[in-house]
């Protein structure tokens, strides 16, 4: 998972993301995601996956708490009954 977060003020945020499999064989044709921060979280089902790879797309908040730069993001991935969890963290 690529999970964007561009901080635009003290209290706003936009978020963005992409989900790619890079499991063997075939891709399922949709997952379902759960992003969770110590601040908030986001999810979604059905993301569709073209090639491999869905957009999760864009949300972006003013008055809310931002992701802080250092801090770890907890992802749960669930596609055809198998769940996998992930922790990103910043590449910068």
């Amino acid at each position: 998972m690529n999970y964007v977060v561009n901080v635009t003020g003290v209290d706003s945020q936009e978020k963005s993301g992409t989900v790619t499999y890079t499991g063997e064989g075939q891709a399922p044709e949709t997952v379902d995601y759960k992003i969770t921060t110590s601040s908030a979280g986001s999810d979604g089902t059905g993301v569709g996956l073209e090639n491999g790879a869905g957009n999760i797309g864009t949300v972006t908040c003013g008055g809310c708490a931002v992701i802080q730069k250092d801090e770890n993001i907890q992802v749960e991935i669930s596609w055809n009954g198998q769940t996998e969890e992930l922790v990103l963290t910043n590449e910068n």
